[in-house]
């Protein structure tokens, strides 16, 4: 019995344009056999096959497999039943019109299989040098994007490195004008916003170019806290800050200058967000052999569009103080990759965005 499934299977329709192939191989021959049969006369009839021959040659060129055989089959049939004494029957009396009948035969199925075969193969070196020339139009593109962006690269490194030398000038001259000048305080904000933008510009370049290294030692928690924290001493003193669960805790190991940066620029993120007067929230935790860092602001949190695209370079929310570059959490979130960490964000259940750390570490008790 047969298998019902198989049965069942639906069968794949001809497709049109090979009906239409067989349709004009039938026409073609009633049109050549009409035409040979008037010059039969003047020509024999070894004229006729060599007109089918040349007939089916020249639809293997342009025509599928099978109507080029079937046109084989049906002129060999149709030379026996026309050309071939006795005519109109399929009767052969002579031996060696057997012979050229077989022959005929034999050689109109050879050369439409072989045309055919031929045409397939060389659509296929054709298809086959196309996809190459695609590949290697591909891989130029690849390697002029991969060279656009390490001049870029390279451009914006220099560029922050030649800014460094003015900035640092700046700041002395500052130093020098002491507190009596009225612009003077305004001259270093301006100052130490720009070195930050350096700085930035400097750590993505760093980050993207996976030039970042981590060099893990052992340190205390409230090391790393105390590094992240007194550089934006200015930017935090109008919120009061709260740290919990970093008493008590062992040595941990890990690159203390890396998570800094990491916490500092969170840190600094939440006091662009975050209304003047309003806390400013550090909680420390260790889960499993990873270190748990949850920064949170009470300030409005993040849009929902922005929950996935706020580690992204360049991303500001809309309503975001000016001023920023838009890659601090950009270059958290690397650095924290980089130290085979991670950083997420949420919108806190009571009000204001908070910033995770995860980070696998080694503890050791001092």
């Amino acid at each position: 019995m047969s298998d019902p499934s198989t049965s069942s299977k639906p069968r794949q329709p001809i497709p049109v344009a090979v009906v239409g192939q067989f349709s004009w191989g039938l026409t073609t021959l009633f049109v050549l056999a009409s035409v040979c049969w008037v010059l039969l006369p003047y020509t024999g009839s070894t004229f006729s096959a060599l007109v089918f021959l040349l007939a089916i040659v020249l639809a293997g060129t342009r025509w599928n497999r099978g109507p080029v055989l079937a046109m084989g089959v049906v002129s060999a049939l149709v030379w026996n039943f026309i050309f071939i004494p006795p005519r109109f029957t399929f009767h052969i009396e002579k031996p060696e019109d057997v012979v050229m009948f077989g022959m005929f035969f034999v050689v109109a199925l050879s050369m439409g299989h072989l045309i055919t075969q031929l045409r397939e193969r060389e659509a296929a070196l054709e298809k086959n040098h196309r996809e190459q020339e695609q590949l290697q139009e591909a891989k130029h593109r690849a390697e002029l994007a991969a060279e656009a962006e390490r001049l870029h690269r390279t451009l914006l490194d220099s560029v922050s490195h030649e800014l460094k030398t003015p900035i640092a000038i700046i700041r002395t001259a500052i130093d020098g004008l002491g507190t009596a000048n009225p612009f003077a305080a305004e001259i270093e904000t301006a100052t130490r916003r720009l070195q930050r933008i350096v700085e930035n510009f400097l750590e993505i370049t760093r980050v993207e170019s996976d030039a970042v290294k981590p060099s893990p030692d052992w340190c205390e928690i409230g090391d790393v806290l105390h590094a992240a924290i007194t550089p934006l001493q200015r930017e935090l003193s109008p919120h009061p800050l709260r740290i919990t669960g970093a008493e008590n805790l062992p040595l941990l190991k890990l690159d203390n200058r890396l998570l800094s940066q990491a916490l500092a620029n969170v840190l600094h993120n939440a006091t662009q967000h975050a209304p003047a007067g309003s806390e400013i929230e550090i909680g420390v935790e260790l889960k499993n052999q990873a270190l748990e860092l949850r920064v949170r602001d009470h300030g409005p949190g993040l849009p929902p569009d922005m929950e996935e695209r706020v580690f992204e370079k360049f991303a500001r929310a809309s309503g975001a103080p000016a001023g920023g570059t838009g890659l601090g959490l950009a270059i958290s979130r690397g650095l924290m990759r980089a130290m085979k960490g991670d950083i997420t964000v949420r919108n806190h259940p009571e009000g204001g965005a908070e910033f995770i750390f995860s980070l696998p570490v080694k503890t050791r008790q001092p």
